[in-house]
């Protein structure tokens, strides 16, 4: 391929690279530059066709015997589902496994007839590790960190991708780089310090507090009233005022935390969901009281189950011991019955904090781990079940009443050495105004993750088909040591470009997916990039004149190579999927 490249239009707006699927490596240019020879290959053409999105409940099934081994060889007419109670019809369902053919070993069959041999799905995968570091004290983020850092160094294969999230902030995209991984997880600190006041009134002692309306009865206040009188020297009229204020203030905090957590967690779910692999994220948290955000919750783990995304959770506490230091020698209670009281308290906050990180695990397939010191191999053992089973109905009868659906799913045949993992259930609309809203933006994301998954097919195939007008430039450059900077050019002829319209703006979005492979197919690398054009009726002109332009750089050893370059549109999905072969230096 040759020609000059054509730099990009002033009159529509390049989006800063969406993600970078591999980071790339570091080395220090030569001084002298050569043209590569990318060599298109010649493939039979087939279209690719998004399939039609479904306002779809979907379920996760994980099916286990009794050591614990996921089960296999299951078939849509093994299992029933019911929706408060009343079975469902199963119209999608779907086996996905990470197993080759060869490991049976490492997984129990189902009785019965032998199933066909499942295809193996690709063996990368795509770890991300999100550190709550808004609930999580200094010194468990500091024994979360210390353990990933060794469980990752001694488990990561080279296939493997991991990207590190906090609450507030990416520390590093997804790579394979062990230093970086490194000096990702030693950033690690709580992102807020938490002043204690007088008294000490735990998150779910305030939301006690709240709900009984400051009972001076309940247990919760009496313990607050004891403490402030006791230890604060307040007087028991400025206990009775302050008390309701401090509690009320807590719980609204409290809220606004849990709210910003769960919001990190599903737009770590959106970002994952473009990874061509396996995908899972660990959560590490204490838990968080999530009462208030049941919907909120719900919705995360529908959008992970669409975007075959399976989260797992930690609790970096382990073994917790719950018991607060306390003088049981007090008059006040010679009984201890406050101490029980407190310690009442303190079990029901765990309980409750810990709910939501089980719920999470549960509904989308992943593990929960927790009471146990040894987090390293809670690390290891987070990585979810390699058989899964996708169920996936559509509700009837549903009233947009807001109430909570609770699901069940069994096997035809009972057998009682096999147990069933699966999400709880889910929450119907408020309204028929919400039931449009909620529909529309299970429509959009099931088109993304649609759009994901074809594109993700497509890189992984040989196949050739030519829907855009798109030319690839390419060039190597000599590098320091052993590795060479091959710098990949896309042009976009935007002319048959369709747009839809907001307002007096012309808006598409081109994606341009850029992929590696080795003499023996392996994925070597990979990058990604989207423009969003939006441009004026005035200026298509110009637009259809310069066209989109894309460029990524990739370093690679000496060898020879496949390149594969996938670009797609977002208003009619036409795409372009062409192979060049690539010999460096």
């Amino acid at each position: 391929m040759t020609g000059s490249r054509i730099p990009p239009s002033r009159y529509f707006a390049m989006a800063a690279p969406l993600l970078a699927v591999f980071a790339s490596l570091g080395g220090s240019l030569g001084a002298q530059t050569r043209r590569s020879d990318l060599t298109p290959e010649t493939e039979n053409q087939a279209p690719f066709r998004l399939r039609a999105a479904s306002n779809l409940v979907v379920v996760r099934v994980v099916v286990r015997d009794g050591q614990g081994k996921p089960v296999e060889n299951l078939k849509k007419e093994d299992f029933r589902l019911f929706d408060r109670g009343r079975e469902q019809s199963i119209s999608q369902f779907e086996v996905e496994t990470s197993l080759p053919p060869s490991s049976s070993a490492a997984v129990a069959h189902a009785p019965g007839p032998a199933a066909s041999p499942l295809q193996p799905a690709r063996s990368r995968r795509f770890l991300a590790l999100y550190f709550d570091d808004l609930f999580t004290s200094d010194a468990d983020l500091i024994q979360a960190r210390d353990a990933a850092d060794r469980s990752l160094a001694a488990n990561l294969h080279s296939e493997d991708r991991v990207a590190i999230f906090t609450s507030t902030k990416m520390l590093s995209d997804f790579t394979a780089d062990a230093q970086q991984i490194h000096d990702a997880l030693l950033k690690l600190r709580v992102s807020r310090s938490v002043i204690p006041e007088c008294p000490d009134i735990s998150d779910y002692q305030a939301q006690e507090i709240v709900d009984s309306g400051a009972n001076p009865v309940s247990d919760a206040m009496q313990l607050a009233l004891d403490e402030a009188i006791h230890q604060c020297h307040m007087t028991r009229p400025e206990a009775f005022q302050a008390i309701p204020a401090m509690a009320r203030s807590l719980v609204d905090q409290t809220q606004i935390l849990s709210r910003t957590g769960l919001q990190e967690l599903e737009g770590i779910v959106r970002y994952l969901s473009q990874m061509p692999g396996q995908r899972t994220i660990v959560l590490v948290s204490p838990g968080f009281p999530s009462q208030s955000e049941q919907r909120q919750l719900d919705r995360l783990i529908g959008r992970a189950l669409r975007a075959q995304v399976v989260i797992s959770s930690l609790d970096p506490k382990g073994l917790a011991l719950l018991l607060r230091e306390a003088d049981v020698t007090r008059a006040y209670s010679p009984s201890g019955r406050l101490l029980g009281a407190q310690q009442a308290l303190d079990w029901g906050r765990e309980q409750v904090a810990t709910d939501v990180l089980a719920e999470v695990a549960q509904g989308t397939g992943g593990e929960f781990f927790h009471n146990n010191n040894d987090l390293k191999v809670g690390f290891r053992g987070l990585a979810g079940s390699p058989v899964y089973y996708i169920l996936a109905f559509a509700p009837t009868d549903m009233k947009p009443d807001g109430k909570f659906h609770v699901l069940k799913v069994t096997l035809a045949e009972k057998k009682r050495s096999l147990s069933i993992q699966a999400r709880r259930g889910y929450f119907a609309p408020k309204n028929e105004v919400e039931a449009e809203a909620e529909a529309q933006e299970r429509n959009a994301s099931d088109d993304e993750a649609l759009a994901g998954e074809q594109i993700r097919e497509a890189i992984l195939s040989n196949t050739k088909v030519r829907q855009l007008p798109v030319a690839l430039e390419g060039k190597v450059s000599g590098v320091m040591g052993q590795r060479f900077k091959l710098s990949l050019f896309a042009h976009l002829d935007a002319k048959p470009l369709h747009f839809h319209k907001e307002g007096v703006h012309n808006l598409n979005t081109v994606t341009f997916v850029f992929a590696v492979f080795d003499q023996k197919e392996n994925l070597v690398d990979s990058q990604q990039r989207r423009a969003r054009v939006s441009v004026l009726d005035s200026q298509l002109p110009a637009l259809f004149e310069a066209g989109v332009d894309e460029d990524v750089t990739f370093q690679l050893e000496p060898g020879g190579y496949r390149i594969r370059e996938v670009v797609t549109d977002s208003e009619d999905h036409q795409m372009t999927a062409v192979s060049y072969n690539v010999k460096i230096p």
